[in-house]
């Protein structure tokens, strides 16, 4: 082993595969410390405070009156506000979650949060649930165009609500469109802002794994490499002892 480390070429060797192996260490344990530098949006959840749990509310008997007072604030709000005609009578029929994010002057513009619809009337109507002063209908819209054959139609969720400032009147709380197509559409110069920002994707963590294998794949190589170089070193050596006429024990001198 002396005779072996008192070769120039034999240290050389050594020291590239001693150099290289401590810099793939190097990187793969920063790689384990750093990880994955992106940062979680997660909501965290406080545990100091009893959980939440869900209770239904409490069903509500819907009148004779009742139903008529629905149908008629249904009737009159498609005829105003999804229709985009006599919007300054549909304003007073939002409740506090439709008029939220917009002002009276920006719905005068027909530029809203409603869902547009060409509708000349309603076809049927049905009650989803009725819960205390909380009613939701879907509602199936028609439209005529030219022609006795030709029309589209829509159907549409309407979520009412009693407020406790109007306790005998019924506010529109929501407004959505259900299934795909049919629904009108707004003129696409048209914004209520400037776009949405680029979405950027976080870096997925199976990502890191593949430098990671590739350095162990090059750490393994270059230990392969050397023990190679070793065992075909020494067979040299020992067949150029052999050619020489002596064997490892012999004084060469």
């Amino acid at each position: 082993m002396a005779g072996r480390l008192s070769s120039p070429r034999f240290r050389r060797k050594v020291a590239w595969l001693g150099g290289a192996t401590c810099l793939a260490g190097v990187i793969v344990i920063g790689s384990i410390l750093i990880g994955n530098t992106g940062h979680s949006t997660a909501t965290p959840i406080d545990r100091t405070h009893k959980p939440w749990v869900y209770k239904a509310p409490k069903s509500m008997q819907l009148t004779k009156r009742d139903r008529l007072d629905l149908y008629a604030m249904s009737a009159h709000f498609v005829r105003t506000a999804v229709a985009r005609k006599h919007l300054d009578e549909a304003w007073d029929l939002l409740g506090p979650e439709m008029k939220a994010g917009q002002t009276r002057k920006s719905w005068d513009t027909g530029f809203n949060n409603v869902v547009p619809f060409k509708a000349d009337g309603i076809e049927a109507w049905d009650i989803l649930y009725t819960y205390d002063n909380d009613v939701a209908l879907d509602l199936s819209l028609f439209s005529r165009g030219k022609g006795t054959d030709n029309w589209s139609g829509k159907t549409f969720t309407l979520e009412l609500k009693r407020y406790a400032g109007h306790p005998h009147q019924w506010l529109v709380a929501s407004w959505v469109p259900k299934g795909i197509g049919g629904g009108g559409t707004l003129s696409p110069n048209r914004r209520s802002g400037p776009p949405p920002p680029p979405v950027v994707a976080k870096l997925d963590p199976k990502w890191l794994f593949l430098p990671m294998v590739f350095l162990a794949s090059l750490v393994l190589g270059l230990g392969a490499w050397g023990l190679r170089s070793l065992v075909r070193g020494r067979r040299a050596t020992r067949k150029y002892a052999e050619a020489l006429g002596y064997n490892s024990s012999s004084n060469p001198s």
